[in-house]
């Protein structure tokens, strides 16, 4: 649990440096021109678009294939000596499961319907008529609202850091740690196309990628490191 709190010491650090030195305005101001028409000078580009409308596909992909491949090991006669139904794939498919539930849905989305915090599309500096408010100040007027208020954190990105999810599962260290540089690099991808398009703030998509990082090592301890000590 060491760890785990080392983790919480430094999101806390990170987002205090976010808003010490107002960086997701800054940040989004990058992204917006009230010289073209108030536009989000960024936000046609085809990748862009691209990861927005189909990027959750993917980790979606990995979140149903592993409660359905678990599922087929418990509900049929398949040896347990295959690899894909033996005791230790069985507990990395429950932690994906886990991982893909408890991170982006349970965590993310109960926090964005009520933290109520404002998109920055939402607020007055970019045209919207709420007024900017910081991670450590909850809007709870607009909680619940389906339309408005529920930047905080990015549920795009949080699925999409899910797929760090090789570096806990994958027995090979060097594969391990490649496979999940590149999951790691897909959350990033799919941060910077909320934020281009002023769908989120930093200290938004940095809370994802935290939430996913901690239930992760959570996950691990209650599961996966039981299996290095049987």
């Amino acid at each position: 649990m060491k760890r785990i709190t080392i983790i919480l010491f430094v999101f806390l650090c990170v987002l205090w440096t976010i808003s010490i030195f107002n960086l997701d305005l800054k940040t989004s101001y990058l992204m917006f021109s009230s010289l073209e028409n108030s536009k989000w000078v960024y936000s046609d580009g085809l990748i862009w678009k691209l990861l927005y409308r189909y990027g959750n596909i993917l980790p979606n992909i990995c979140g149903i294939g592993s409660a359905a491949l678990l599922l087929l090991c418990l509900t049929t006669k398949i040896k347990t000596d295959l690899f894909f139904c033996s005791k230790e794939a069985k507990r990395k498919q429950i932690f994906m499961i886990l991982l893909f539930l408890i991170a982006p849905v349970l965590i993310v989305q109960t926090l964005k319907v009520t933290w109520g915090r404002p998109r920055p599309v939402e607020i007055k500096q970019f045209g919207g008529p709420y007024n900017f408010t910081s991670p450590s100040e909850p809007n709870f007027a607009l909680a619940g609202d389906k339309n408005n208020g529920n930047s905080f954190p990015s549920g795009h990105a949080a699925n999409a850091f899910c797929m760090i999810f090789p570096y806990y599962v994958v027995k090979r260290r060097n594969k391990a740690l490649f496979l999940g540089s590149l999951g790691l690099a897909y959350g990033v991808l799919m941060a910077m196309t909320r934020i281009v398009q002023g769908g989120h703030f930093l200290s938004d998509v940095v809370t994802s990628a935290f939430i996913v990082y901690i239930t992760a090592e959570v996950l691990k301890i209650l599961l996966l490191d039981k299996l290095t000590k049987e």
